[in-house]
């Protein structure tokens, strides 16, 4: 699901029209917005840009905070990074504005973003059906894990983690499927490879061997593809203040 930035630009145009805009003296106000996919800094405002008639700004707010969360906690995300259009600290006079912008009596050691009992962000629940043990990843998983306290130390299928929620029922995650030609024994990765090769492990386990070299099923390549050589072309310029002469048999040069 995606957050409907016009919905988050119209709260943000009221805090603005209210606040932070009387204070600018008369100077318009311009936001470049973006979303990331951070979880643990929820936003930032930086790049502040003072012109003549106009401030431009940068704010990136959290993609999976927005998700999570309410509009009340969005907001006061939004009323923090905005204040800092204008005090681009966490000293008392933000601190100050803050207060006067949310109407809340926010302690100083707790002027960062802190919005009391706000949901953190969403992440994937694996539970182990023996022991009911929970582990939350902030990532889907690409390969099955198994229980570290059922069976610590070695992967185990009687102790597979599975994936709970709503996102149970999604399609898995896409990856590379490599395949050997002698056995047929298929390793699945989440990206291509790009530097190491990759061996069967079954027909020469160990040290790789390029005879048991795995390759795409898809398209049959290798476990590696190296660059192709660096080709440079020259063009070079005739300078007429230099000679150049030719003597002698020139069969067989290269011009």
């Amino acid at each position: 699901m995606e957050p409907d930035m016009r919905i988050i630009r119209q709260w943000a145009d009221e805090i603005a029209n209210k606040w932070i805009i009387p204070l600018l003296g008369g100077k318009k106000l311009q936001i470049e917005w973006e979303l990331n996919r951070k979880r643990r800094v929820l936003g930032t405002c930086s790049k502040t840009i003072n012109y003549e008639d106009t401030v431009i700004c940068w704010v990136e707010l959290s993609r999976p905070f927005i998700i999570a969360n309410e509009e009340a906690a969005i907001r006061y995300l939004l009323c923090h990074e905005l204040a800092h259009i204008i005090h681009h600290n966490h000293g008392p006079e933000f601190a100050a504005l803050l207060r006067q912008m949310t109407g809340m009596e926010i302690p100083d050691d707790r002027i960062r973003f802190q919005y009391g009992d706000y949901k953190k962000a969403a992440g994937f629940t694996y539970k182990c059906l023996v022991c009911g043990h929970e582990a939350v990843h902030y990532k889907r998983l690409f390969k099955q894990e198994s229980c570290g306290i059922c069976n610590p130390y070695k992967f185990d299928y009687r102790y597979v983690m599975v994936l709970q929620g709503e996102a149970a029922n999604l399609p898995p995650p896409k990856g590379v499927t490599y395949r050997c030609k002698v056995c047929g024994n298929e390793v699945k990765k989440a990206k291509t490879l790009r530097r190491s090769r990759l061996s069967c492990s079954i027909c020469h386990p160990g040290v790789f061997d390029p005879a048991f070299e795995m390759f795409k099923v898809d398209t049959g390549l290798p476990s590696t593809t190296f660059p192709r050589p660096l080709t440079v072309t020259m063009s070079i310029e005739y300078n007429p203040r230099i000679e150049h002469y030719i003597s002698g048999d020139t069969e067989g040069w290269l011009l």
